[in-house]
């Protein structure tokens, strides 16, 4: 409304709130995004100076404005954190400067909201006025577990004067008919005429549905059905809890003229749809809240709403069932892999009376089809949809029409969720000219089959579609049984494949971060990819070496982000299943595959690998790459011990390099020859090749490279007794480390870190606990042991250190640090460690 009537296009207002493109603003006004508190203070401004608001009721339009943005963004259940209120003092400040007042105004008392007391006075106890209300209501059955906040403000919107169409929207299996009933309940003694529940769930024909209100109110039906309701609810204060509008939803228009002929009359629906009316507001339900997979502790699991249901519904089977330290985080893991789903928590717990929690959790991995198999068997008394989760899967694909069902099947492809870029090519022969992929998506955005995750990318936000990997699964099987799947799959693997491409000539720039970031977040599309590649691969040449090419890119990624056991395995089937390939893409795959056998202290393995490669590279006088066999079989020298041979393939590639005037190769071969040069004990000359190596990568802006050349400066430092260099360069390289999310050397990091503590001048050692036990932690995650001599001399310094504690109180430093996200530990860290005052030895 407002950009109409200051005369803007999307675009036009999108440039002057430098968005990067029209599309979120298209976005905002369709209500699948909301500005940030930022955002939305711009947008005033310019409508502000632009004059769109009514003269004398400007901050009132504002305020207005406001509010409905910050009930939007409250009322989203998947968000914790609430929306900021409206800023006074900036909003009179506004009107100052554009009003040029020579005085300045204080700021208009924001309009107060009524007491609890108020209220009272005013309509009597509600809990009292309950007791008396006329209702239907259906007593529960069973406790309502961990939806008190949805409640609470479903009652808050509900009984706010503007709001009269409250619709509770959600997947199937969510939990939509008890929320609205169990507010409906609360709500009794805010309607004078009392709550009344009208089930829906049984109707098909939409023209029935006036009928079964009717019914509900102990209506006679008659010719004039219509008529007889608006005169029967005109003078009434009453709620009407419609449950189950989805499969009527051409019967909306009729739900406005009730409103409009009874002006006490509110409406709370329960739906999978969005009803689309205008004065509708929109409760969304998002799964109960999951327990953090590094937080599976006792008490942590005791109040975790999702544990609590799983538990509470498996007394109904094993009364004597409870949660102990022994099944606790099989419990929390099942409660996972359904994401908090209610009804699929409800459904498989009827299990835990034959199965212990590891078994059934053993029996949900297996496969995808095995978990909608074990999710069956529901109570009798539920309607049929409600007794398999498939059966209530089926009941909302069914009520989309053939394109959306379409679309819905082809979406299921994507793993962990896609972007737009990768919907609309993936699923690009579906769309035409009469349907966007944006009106596509926010179709079944309304039937809650899939949902809209908002991520932070360099600043800005990005979009995701994803769906609840239950109903994906169930997506799978429509596609598996369609003629369409080997064409959506293909789409899909190749959408990938040149998503590596994209980003592999990044992998060593200043865009480091974002693009490995970005590799994190689609690790599972690229997993399902590369798998269907390894499926099909062997029909076609042209398949084998899609295969091939994505190995080499994701090989890097593997190796920078500490999946070293999975990205063995998964270069070592591809290197298995296609032997006869172009020999540069087998070369470098054994390179990456050495790599990451190196990692895990599988030294021999790695050098077999590296000599493989540097026969084909020598094959094709690829001096480039021979320079890099060299380096990296110098590297496995080093690992053995064996440093005179170490430092011949060091120096040998070092002279090819120099030859092919590479600054990057260069720089990395010098850092190698440092690390030997630090065992050897020649530290001055050591440091020398790490600043040198540091100041290339500077100037390439390869983050990585110069994180590790910080941390190698640190540990000469370190060992040459000098604190107050060390820590700084260790601090440096940590905060660059984890914005890579380099998993490996981040634990060399932060043992680094954890050493240094012990130098003379520190008398943190609580941190020094902290900081070897998250290392420890991330080396056992990632299956990376400690290597060489530096194993042994690290573990002494510890035990010295070790001394000065109490078994309880070390073992409880070292699993809080073990426990504390690394990103949260080594903020934590480096904010305390830079204030640090650090006495000169």
């Amino acid at each position: 409304m407002y950009r109409q009537r200051a005369g803007f296009t999307q675009v036009e207002l999108a440039e002057l709130l430098d968005l990067k493109s029209s599309k979120m603003m298209q976005l905002w006004e369709n209500g699948y995004r909301l500005p940030a508190a930022s955002r939305l203070k711009k947008l005033v401004e310019v409508y502000y100076r632009r004059g769109v608001f009514t003269a004398q009721r400007e901050r009132q339009e504002v305020h207005e404005l406001w509010a409905s943005i910050k009930d939007a963004f409250d009322a989203r259940a998947e968000t914790y954190q609430t929306y900021p209120i409206f800023d006074e003092l900036w909003f009179e400040t506004i009107q100052n400067q554009e009003e040029e007042k020579k005085e300045q105004n204080l700021p208009l008392k924001a309009p107060e909201k009524a007491s609890s007391d108020q209220q009272t006075a005013l309509m009597g106890s509600p809990e009292h006025l309950a007791l008396t209300r006329p209702n239907n209501l259906p007593a529960p059955t069973t406790p309502l577990i961990g939806r008190d906040r949805e409640v609470e403000r479903i009652v808050e919107l509900i009984i706010r004067p503007e709001i009269r169409l409250l619709t509770i929207t959600g997947p199937g299996g969510i939990g939509k008919t008890r929320l609205g009933l169990q507010a409906g309940s609360r709500l009794l003694g805010h309607f004078g005429q009392g709550v009344f529940f009208v089930a829906l769930a049984t109707l098909n024909d939409p023209a029935l549905v006036l009928a079964q209100i009717a019914k509900t109110l102990g209506l006679k039906e008659n010719a004039n059905l219509l008529p007889d309701l608006q005169a029967y609810l005109r003078d009434r204060q009453m709620l009407l809890v419609l449950d189950n509008f989805e499969q009527v939803t051409p019967a909306r228009d009729q739900l406005i003229t009730l409103l409009e002929a009874a002006p006490g009359l509110k409406l709370l629906v329960t739906s999978r749809i969005v009803l689309r009316l205008y004065g509708e507001h929109e409760f969304n339900v998002a799964p109960l809240p999951l327990p953090e997979p590094g937080q599976l502790a006792l008490d942590h699991l005791a109040a975790n709403a999702s544990v609590k249901l799983l538990v509470e519904r498996a007394r109904q089977f094993r009364p004597d069932f409870i949660l102990t330290e022994a099944n606790a985080p099989a419990l929390a893991w099942i409660c996972l892999r359904l994401e908090g789903l209610p009804l699929a928590l409800e459904l498989v717990s009827t299990w835990l009376k034959l199965f212990s929690p590891q078994v059934l959790l053993d029996k949900l991995e297996q496969s995808g089809s095995s978990r909608l198999q074990l999710l069956t068997g529901g109570p009798r008394n539920l309607a049929g949809r409600q007794q398999t989760i498939r059966n209530t899967l089926e009941w909302s694909y069914q009520l989309l029409d053939p394109f959306l069902q379409d679309l819905f099947v082809r979406l299921s492809v994507f793993r962990a969720g896609a972007t737009f870029d990768a919907v609309e090519v993936v699923c690009a022969s579906l769309f035409s000219s009469d349907i966007t992929v944006l009106e596509g998506i926010s179709l079944l955005v309304d039937h809650n089959l899939i949902r809209v995750v908002e991520l932070m990318v360099e600043g800005e936000t990005d979009l995701r579609f994803e769906m609840l990997e239950t109903i994906r699964e169930y997506g799978l099987e429509k596609l598996d049984q369609s003629s369409q799947a080997k064409n959506v799959r293909q789409a899909h693997a190749a959408y990938y494949l040149g998503f590596l491409k994209k980003a592999q000539p990044n992998l060593h720039t200043p865009q480091q971060p974002v693009w490995l970031d970005r590799l994190e977040r689609d690790h599972p599309n690229l997993r399902t990819a590369l798998e269907w590649l390894l499926e099909t691969g062997p029909q076609t040449l042209t398949r084998a070496e899609e295969a091939l090419e994505m190995g080499v890119v994701l090989g890097i990624f593997w190796n920078m982000h500490g999946h070293l056991a999975e990205g063995r395995k998964w270069l070592g089937q591809i290197l298995a299943k296609f032997p006869d390939t172009r020999l540069d893409l087998r070369a470098r795959l054994l390179n990456n595959a050495a790599l990451l056998a190196s990692r895990q202290n599988d030294t021999p393995e790695a050098t077999r690998l590296l000599e493989e490669a540097l026969v084909h590279w020598r094959q094709l006088d690829d001096r480039r790459n021979i320079s890099l066999a060299l380096n990296n079989l110098g590297i496995m020298a080093f690992q053995r011990g064996d440093f005179d041979r170490a430092r011949q393939l060091y120096t040998e590639g070092l002279a090819l390099k120099r030859g092919l005037g590479e600054p990057r190769g260069l720089a990395v071969a010098l850092n190698n020859l440092g690390e030997l040069l630090v065992t050897q004990g020649q530290l001055d000359q050591a440091q020398a090749l790490f600043n040198e190596t540091f100041s290339v990568m500077q100037s390439l802006g390869d983050t990585h490279n110069m994180a590790l050349a910080l941390l190698n400066l640190g540990k000469v430092a370190r060992l040459q007794g000098q604190a107050r260099t060390a820590l700084p360069l260790l601090l440096d390289s940590l905060e660059k480390l984890l914005a890579i999310g380099d998993k490996f050397n981040l634990a060399e990091n932060l043992e680094e870190l954890a050493w240094c503590l012990t130098l003379p001048g520190f008398s943190e050692e609580t941190w020094t606990v902290r900081l070897a036990g998250a290392a420890a932690a991330l080396r056992e995650r990632i299956g990376a042991p400690q290597q060489g001599e530096q194993r042994d001399h690290y573990k002494q310094a510890l035990a010295i250190t070790r001394n000065n504690f109490s078994p309880e109180t070390w073992q409880r430093a070292w699993q809080e640090g073990g426990q504390t996200p690394l990103e949260q530990l080594g903020k934590n860290f480096s904010a305390v460690a830079r204030t640090w005052p650090v006495q000169k030895n």
